[in-house]
């Protein structure tokens, strides 16, 4: 007997991690759940229409009425009742995505051999209700064994969903009985959780390409699109083509790398697997200029809100996470929004090897630090020198660099100028003059702002 978690996560412990051929889909159904005639049908067309999605972690067959945020019986979800994405896994009839499932299965022996537990899955600044729940087990004395606590923390830090029904009338193509068990004291014994759906309607067909994402709250959540490979509408689908595995590889020392550190190989597709990297934000730059969601942005803040999104997509894509390290709360959708005043955090922040940047100078030498540089102002300009300037910590900080991110060409120039850092395997480029974001001011806010300055 290797009780409830061992059961669920031993029911497929050679999920392919490539995909495989698509020959075998499990579905997971406890000895006390029920199922509709359709339910086959409809799992095979969802898995044709979904497979290929990079944000999906499996599908569930059951009618989800829990708020992941609160435990509120309430959720409802007004899209037309077309299949949706949404934060939690559905346990009553859950068919996992072999790629999620396989890195999660490796992700959940590294975190548990490393003594961690999943209570830090929160929304919002509070627990959501199964943290809750996770806590009050544990001040009771009890062991969780909550499979599907560990999924969210691995859904949430890989930005993946589950596929839910939405039939009318609250129906589902599997239900619960609720018998007496781990976590049922089988008060609903006898009463079926949601009516089966017994006849195939229009509403069982509908796949759109981009479901809508729901949040813990049930709240819809922007961003980008996930990228579909080889939709097809019949069962089972074609694989993508997969690229060859990668492992990132932690600096030499902490004061030197090579690029493959932070980049690692790169798949003629262009993708890199990044499972186990986590890849670490340091927010400052919207504590120096004291910047709220929404609020009015200087250059280099209105900088990182328009790139970030685009690395946490690329990343999360990958298998890696992004953690957001906010001194002042600044949230990224998508990243691990954590508070960390100070770097000390780094050092116990998850991930079997950590990429460190900061928005504004700060580093650290207990991850792979890759120094962001924006300028040489006080070496070019005479403004702002001595320990105590704004500029001070990119200088003081060069000591532990692995590698460096130059924002201009001319930057690029002046650092091997200055400090002597000439070698281009580790100073890369970004000339970001390409985006609309970096447009020069209008010549009269040129001419104002030099008015102003002397």
């Amino acid at each position: 007997n290797v009780g409830l978690v061992g059961n669920w996560l031993g029911c497929w412990k050679d999920a392919p991690e490539d995909g495989g051929d698509w020959s075998t889909v499990v579905l997971v159904l406890e000895d006390d759940m029920e199922v509709s005639p359709l339910f086959w049908r409809w799992l095979k067309r969802m898995w044709g229409h979904y497979a290929h999605r990079s944000d999906v972690a499996g599908i569930s067959l059951q009618h989800q009425h829990t708020r992941g945020s609160d435990g509120a019986p309430t959720f409802h979800v007004d899209n037309g009742n077309e299949p949706y994405l949404y934060k939690i896994p559905g346990s009553w009839g859950f068919s996992p995505h072999p790629v999620a499932w396989a890195r999660f299965l490796k992700w959940h022996d590294a975190k548990t051999f490393q003594g961690y537990e999943p209570v830090d899955l929160q929304f919002k600044g509070k627990d959501v209700i199964t943290t809750k729940w996770w806590k009050q087990m544990r001040r009771r004395g009890k062991d969780p064994k909550m499979w599907t606590q560990w999924y969210m923390r691995f859904m949430e830090d890989n930005y993946l969903f589950c596929l839910y029904p939405n039939l009318p009338m609250k129906h589902g193509f599997a239900a619960s009985w609720n018998e007496q068990g781990e976590h049922d004291q089988g008060k609903m014994a006898n009463k079926r959780s949601t009516p089966l759906q017994a006849d195939w309607s229009p509403h069982c067909d509908l796949a759109p390409p981009q479901p809508v994402r729901l949040d813990f709250d049930g709240s819809k959540m922007s961003g980008p699109a996930a990228i579909t490979k080889n939709r097809l509408p019949t069962f089972p689908p074609t694989p993508a083509p997969t690229p060859p595995p990668f492992t990132a590889a932690a600096p030499t020392d902490k004061h030197s790398a090579d690029n493959s550190t932070v980049g690692g190989r790169v798949a003629s597709s262009g993708r890199c697997d990044l499972v186990g990297v986590n890849f670490i934000f340091d927010g400052i730059i919207y504590h120096h200029q004291k910047v709220d969601k929404g609020g009015k942005m200087g250059g280099i803040a209105k900088m990182w809100y328009n790139i970030l999104p685009f690395i946490i997509d690329v990343v999360n894509k990958s298998g890696g996470q992004v953690t957001n390290c906010q001194v002042r709360r600044f949230e990224f959708e998508g990243a691990h929004n954590v508070m960390c005043p100070d770097l000390s955090h780094v050092a116990h922040m998850p991930g079997d090897k950590k990429v460190f940047w900061s928005s504004y100078y700060r580093g650290t030498s207990d991850a792979c630090f890759i120094h962001m540089v924006y300028d040489q102002i006080p070496e070019r300009t005479g403004m702002g020198h001595g320990r105590h300037s704004e500029y001070w910590p990119r200088i003081e900080n060069l000591k532990h660099a692995a590698g460096f991110l130059s924002l201009s060409r001319a930057t690029t120039d002046d650092m091997c100028e200055l400090h002597k850092m000439c070698d281009r395997k580790y100073v890369a480029t970004s000339d970001n003059r390409v985006s609309a974001v970096f447009w020069p001011r209008p010549k009269d806010a040129v001419d104002a702002f030099q008015k102003a300055q002397g």
